[in-house]
């Protein structure tokens, strides 16, 4: 019950805080444009300086690899790919057009690996599981940039009937790919995880502080980049969509099972939470920048984030 109510509260008081800060200062532009930029400052703060260092903990203190460990970062983009294709499956069904479908596809992809579901996975399973949160999100931003927003800026093309729809072609892929290499976030990623590795490889002891260390740091990064969701998030039209699929955690899960991970590992169990995340906050930004339809994608989001009550007990059930 206390790993509940933790996992609840944060995230709920950080969405709360930032909607709070939002509604004060949405009809002063001079207040609203001060706490923009703090709120923009706390998340470079999560993802550029507390996110990393606990990223190159986690790794410097893995213990021995489990059997299937390194099918993690493909469980993860399986996840996505699936997820995507989920809602292109629900959108046929249900005769969207092209602007919900788009939305659809990347509120199903889009998933919130990072913001809750690293913070669950701490919660449940202590700071030694954030390395497996990190293996399992590798091709994460990759899948974003690659395919994610091609796809949706391709199905905003075609809902637009002045102009001819076009697809993604190879000049769109190298300038996402350049804007990949050039990301600072995720060198700071991909850095993070070779220091930890190196540190490791090279045998040198841990310091013990750090685990104390990282058990303030990861909600308190949790809990900026919950606010800085709060703070951007627009309530609208939620009671039309609330579809949401127990198929790709059920298909994760069991492909993690056949990739060697068992029931009693601690990888085994991160993937079970992580597959079953509702909608990253990055499935709100295709829908505003290819218009696509933000209230669907908007619904989408609030409604699935909304049911992590109910999920968060069920998977504390499942992972023991």
């Amino acid at each position: 019950m206390f790993k509940f109510a933790l996992s609840v509260a944060i995230i709920a008081l950080g969405l709360m805080a930032g909607q709070f800060l939002r509604r004060k200062t949405r009809h002063r532009p001079g207040d609203e444009k001060r706490a923009a930029a703090a709120v923009t400052t706390f998340q470079r703060a999560a993802l550029l300086g507390i996110n990393p260092l606990v990223t190159a903990s986690a790794f410097w203190g893995l213990g021995s690899a489990s059997r299937g460990l390194t099918a993690l970062p493909l469980l993860g983009l399986f996840a996505l790919v699936l997820g995507g294709a989920g809602g292109l499956a629900l959108s046929a069904v249900l005769r969207h057009d092209p602007k919900k479908a788009g939305a659809a596809f990347v509120s199903a992809s889009f998933t919130n690996i990072g913001n809750f579901g690293g913070l669950i996975c701490f919660v449940f399973f202590g700071e030694g599981s954030y390395a497996y949160v990190s293996l399992y999100k590798l091709f994460e931003e990759a899948y974003y940039y690659l395919a994610g927003y091609p796809a949706a800026k391709w199905f905003g093309s075609r809902g637009e009937t002045s102009a001819e729809p076009t697809r993604p072609g190879t000049k769109g892929f190298l300038s996402n790919l350049m804007a990949l290499v050039k990301d600072p976030y995720i060198a700071a990623y991909a850095t993070a995880i070779a220091l930890g590795l190196a540190l490791r490889g090279l045998g040198i002891p841990r310091p013990a502080f750090l685990s104390s260390l990282n058990a303030l740091l990861i909600p308190l990064s949790s809990l900026f980049l919950v606010v800085s969701v709060g703070f951007r998030m627009r309530f609208s039209a939620v009671g039309a969509y609330r579809n949401k699929f127990a198929a790709v955690p059920a298909a994760v899960t069991a492909a993690a099972a056949l990739a060697g991970l068992r029931g009693e590992d601690m990888a085994f169990r991160v993937v079970v939470v992580l597959s079953a995340m509702p909608p990253a906050f990055n499935s709100l930004i295709p829908p505003a920048i290819y218009g696509l339809d933000q209230d669907l994608a908007n619904s989408c989001w609030l409604f699935c984030t909304g049911a992590l009550a109910l999920v968060i007990p069920a998977l504390l059930v499942a992972v023991g």
